[in-house]
């Protein structure tokens, strides 16, 4: 993902895993330092939360592949693992550039980052054995999809 400072607004490139989107102007997203306590606060609860979500849907998808008979299933666990491990590093790269300056996010606000501590909190309750491959990747996008939103708005 590119960032890169134009005055107030920053323009953001993203490549997500299946396509490349357009470029978007984000006047709320801010650097580190712009940031207050609260915000700077709930941004990193939010990428924790996030983070260890993705970690408990790849688990879950790891065992739930061992489990499954179904040739199916198992193809579609690992396109997910693929895709999953990869939106890991991207976390982890952007909080690395977003320490260092490097990188604006529009902080979260409390019911996003309620919402993100809900997925994580449902992946981590699951069970690989009695749930589906498809119900842990849904709990997957979802998770995804909320930690966008502080990437852009």
């Amino acid at each position: 993902m590119g960032r890169k400072s134009l005055g107030k607004s920053t323009t953001t490139v993203r490549v997500s895993t299946s396509t490349a989107s357009a470029v978007e102007t984000n006047d709320d997203a801010r650097k580190m330092s712009d940031l207050d306590a609260k915000e700077f606060a709930r941004y990193l609860s939010a990428q924790f939360h996030t983070q260890n979500g993705i970690e408990e849907a790849l688990a879950l998808l790891r065992t739930r592949r061992k489990l499954t008979g179904d040739p199916e299933e198992r193809r579609a666990i690992d396109v997910e693992l693929g895709a999953l491990q990869e939106e890991s590093h991207r976390i982890s790269d952007e909080r690395t550039a977003f320490m260092a300056e490097n990188l604006a996010v529009v902080p979260p606000g409390g019911e996003l980052l309620e919402n993100l501590k809900g997925i994580a909190d449902r992946l981590d309750k699951m069970v690989a054995s009695s749930v589906t491959a498809s119900v842990i990747i849904k709990a997957s996008t979802d998770i995804l999809n909320n930690w966008k939103k502080t990437r852009s708005a």
